[in-house]
C-alpha cells in the first residue's frame, strides 16, 4: 500500500523539491501545507502516514507546536530544518520525532530517513498492539507463582507485578531500572518464569565482573586460538541462552 506523506513547509522551492523526490520514489504526496491550520485540515481529512514538517513556519505556530498534536494522534513525523540552534533542537527532540532532515535535501538522505522511520514506526505500533493484548485485567498478575518471591502489598509492588506479567507476554527486550539491591534480578527471574520460555535456560551475566578485554569473548564466545590465552573453544552467553532468556546485570 502506497504511503501518504504530508509536507509542511512554507518555502515553495524546498517544498516542491521534496515533493518531487517523494513522488519519484513512489510515495503519495498530499497537498503541501504552509501553516499549522492548513496542516491540521489535511491531517483530519486525509490521515497521512507520515508528516515531514519544518520546525520554523512564518506564523505564530511552529512545527514544534504541530508535532505535539501529531504525537497525540500517533502520527509519525520527521523534522525539516536548516537551523542547528541547540535550544530549538532540544525542544524539537522532546516531541519524539522519527528523525531530522537538514536542508538542502539530498534524495538519498530523504529516502533513507523515511525507510528508517517506517521501520521504527512499525516496531512501535507492534509493541503498542502487543502490550494492549498482554496487559492483564485487575490484579490477576499478583497471583502468578513466579511473582511470589517479590514481597509486598503496596500499590507500587502491585504495579511491578503487573508490569512483569506484561513483559512476560512479549518477546521484546526489557530494561529493568533500579538502585543496587532493589531486586532487579528477582524481577528478571519472575519475567522469565512467567513467560513461554520458562522451561528454557535463564543465563545471568554480571557485566560489572567482566574485564573489558573479555566482554566480547564472554558474551559471544570464541574459537580455540583466536587470541592469546584462548586454549579451547568457548560458547558465549548469548548462545547458552538461545531459546531462553539472558539477563545482563549491572549493564550501566
Amino acid at each position: 500500500m502506497t504511503k501518504k506523506i504530508l509536507i509542511v513547509e512554507d518555502q515553495f522551492i524546498e517544498a516542491n523539491n521534496l515533493k518531487l523526490i517523494l513522488q519519484n520514489a513512489g510515495y503519495q504526496v498530499l497537498p503541501i501545507a504552509r501553516t499549522v491550520p492548513e496542516a491540521m485540515s489535511i491531517v483530519n481529512s486525509d490521515q497521512p502516514d507520515f508528516v515531514l514538517l519544518d520546525i520554523f513556519l512564518k506564523t505564530h505556530e511552529t512545527g514544534i507546536d504541530l508535532a505535539r498534536i501529531l504525537k497525540q494522534k500517533s502520527i509519525a513525523f520527521i523534522f525539516l530544518s536548516a537551523n542547528s540552534d541547540p535550544a530549538t533542537f532540544k525542544e524539537a527532540k522532546e516531541t519524539g520525532p522519527y528523525g531530522f532532515l537538514v536542508k538542502p535535501f539530498r534524495t538519498e538522505d530523504v529516502l533513507a530517513m523515511l525507510d528508517i522511520a517506517q521501520y521504527l514506526n512499525s516496531q512501535h505500533l507492534s509493541l503498542i498492539k502487543t502490550l494492549s493484548v498482554a496487559r492483564p485485567a485487575g490484579n490477576s498478575s499478583n497471583d502468578h507463582p513466579a511473582t511470589l518471591s517479590i514481597i509486598g502489598n503496596t500499590p507500587e509492588i502491585a504495579e511491578v507485578k503487573k508490569l512483569i506479567s506484561i513483559a512476560a507476554n512479549t518477546d521484546f527486550p526489557v530494561l529493568i531500572l533500579g538502585e543496587s539491591g532493589t531486586g532487579k534480578e528477582l524481577v528478571a527471574k519472575a519475567i522469565h518464569q512467567s513467560s513461554k520460555h520458562k522451561n528454557d535456560p535463564l543465563i545471568v551475566v554480571d557485566c560489572a565482573a567482566l574485564p573489558e578485554h573479555l566482554v566480547e569473548a564472554e558474551l559471544f564466545g570464541h574459537e580455540k586460538g583466536s587470541f592469546t590465552g584462548a586454549f579451547e573453544k568457548r560458547i558465549g552467553k548469548f548462545d547458552l541462552a538461545n531459546g531462553g532468556t539472558i539477563f545482563l546485570d549491572e549493564i550501566g
